[in-house]
């Protein structure tokens, strides 16, 4: 047996699933699971996320950016 993955969406997968079913081809489908982010990024995201909102004046936004 032989795996062949193929990257494609919409009306292409729609004719490709089609022709496997005729052909009596056996398939799996499974979702693209990998995230486009920087994981460091969402780490810091999800952790800014549970902590409690403060205050902030518009004169300070841009004296922590390093």
């Amino acid at each position: 047996m032989e795996t062949l993955i193929i990257h494609t969406e919409g009306r292409k997968l729609k004719l490709i699933k089609e022709l496997l079913k005729e052909l009596d081809i056996g398939f799996e489908t499974a979702k693209d699971t990998k995230s486009p982010y920087n994981p460091e990024f969402v780490e810091k995201i999800m952790l800014a996320k549970d902590e409690p909102e403060k205050p902030v004046k518009a004169s300070s936004l841009w004296e922590d950016i390093k």
